[in-house]
């Protein structure tokens, strides 16, 4: 996967919700005209990065043509396309902690995790996270993530009525002082 470029990215984290944005609602919020952002929205379709979901109706209240579709853009879940995004970060050297946790804390990111395994997700984020400080918060967000606790939370579940019941029918005596 190539590098994005920052404004690639910026187009990127708008995406992140999974809501789906039109490419004037992208080139509005980066203070953009339409027309700028045309191209790049094309090339990140082109590279499969991104896709056009099913028309809409236009959101732009002010439209001279209200009724005129308008086509909601999607990030495509591929794992490549994830780590490249951690990886890419960087890009925000002063915030690259805030970046970082949008994206794992994000709709796109649990739907990864769906999709994929929160393992896959995990050494994503390891392979390009050293700091210690950070790893604790980001682990944080990838466990509280929806698909996290509805994919895991059973299996932990029946792991501790597992082990509930073995201790109960063993021989084993907690000693409990307090």
């Amino acid at each position: 996967m190539r590098e994005f470029t920052k404004t690639e990215l910026l187009i990127l984290w708008k995406l992140l919700d999974g809501k789906g944005y039109s490419n004037q609602q992208i080139a509005e919020s980066l203070k953009k005209e339409d027309s700028n952002t045309n191209p790049i929205m094309r090339n990140l379709e082109e590279l499969g990065v991104i896709y056009a979901g099913h028309p809409r109706k236009t959101s732009n209240f002010k439209s001279k043509r209200p009724n005129q579709p308008e086509k909601p853009y999607f990030l495509t879940e591929d794992i490549e396309i994830f780590n490249s995004l951690v990886v890419r970060c960087s890009v925000f050297k002063d915030e690259y902690d805030k970046m970082l946790e949008r994206l794992l804390s994000s709709a796109y990111t649990n739907s990864m995790i769906r999709s994929n395994g929160i393992n896959v997700i995990y050494h994503a984020v390891e392979q390009n996270l050293k700091n210690p400080v950070l790893w604790k918060s980001i682990s944080r967000i990838i466990l509280h993530q929806e698909a996290t606790e509805e994919i895991y939370l059973p299996v932990l579940s029946n792991f501790l009525i597992i082990l509930y019941y073995y201790l109960i029918n063993s021989n084993y005596k907690f000693n409990i002082k307090n």
